[in-house]
This record gives C-alpha cells, structure tokens and sequence, in this order.
C-alpha cells in the first residue's frame, strides 16, 4: 500500500486501537501492539490513539467495557483542544482492536462513534471561507 499523502489543510480520520488479550492480558505498550500502532500510523493518514484498559481478574468485566466508553468520552471533549482539532476529522472515527475478545470492545463503542458523529458533523475544509 502506498499513501500519497493529504493535503496540508485537510482533516484526517482519527483511529482509537485497542488491544487484545481477553481483557485479561496485554497492554498498548508491547512491542507488538505499539509497533502496530506505528506501522498503522505511518502507512494510513489517520491520527492514530492507542487506549489501555483494565485488566482481570484484578478487574472484572464490565470494567474494560467502561475504559473504553471513557477513552472515548475522553476522545469526545478533546475535539475542542487544538493539538488534535486542528488535525482530526470527528466525523471519521475509527475503532480499531486485535484479538477475538477485543471485538466485543469494538461492538459496544461503536454506538459511541455513532453519536460522536452525529456530535460532530463533517465539516468544510478549512480553506473554504463560510463568512458573509
């Protein structure tokens, strides 16, 4: 796959990973979860965000489930901050997660990333002047 690259004003798609591991084991850290998060990041044009998670028995289920509807809750209000507003397209959020038990994970946020889209319509490049 080869990636031409973007526009400096467009906005990009934003990719929330989560590991796998069966809640149970794992963490974006290791290598090679990390070195996915990097080659996603390298090869798509997308803002990349690697979320972390409970883990059991020291937590028991629901508690992963409830990390990932905060790291969205988070992803939510960091759309008004300009390190990532400037960049990200809220309107194109991705839920990315390895393994079998990361698809439950994938399965509840996506309601998320639904009202999330609705929150955040798409929006006009930045350099198409909307004033009067």
């Amino acid at each position: 796959m080869e990636w031409k690259g973007v526009a400096n004003d467009a906005w990009i798609p934003v990719l929330a990973y989560f590991h796998g591991g069966g809640f149970c084991i794992g963490s974006g850290r290791w290598p090679n979860f990390h070195a996915l998060c990097l080659r996603l990041a390298s090869e798509l044009p997308a803002v990349v965000l690697s979320f972390d998670h409970r883990l059991a028995p020291e937590h028991r289920l629901p508690a992963a489930h409830e990390d990932g509807v905060r790291a969205m809750s988070w992803l939510h209000f960091t759309a008004a901050d300009p390190w990532l507003a400037d960049v990200a397209d809220f309107a194109s959020v991705f839920v990315v997660a390895t393994r079998r038990a990361a698809t439950s994970h994938t399965m509840i946020i996506a309601g998320l990333v639904k009202a999330a889209r609705r929150a955040y319509p798409r929006r006009p490049p930045p350099h198409v002047y909307h004033g009067r």
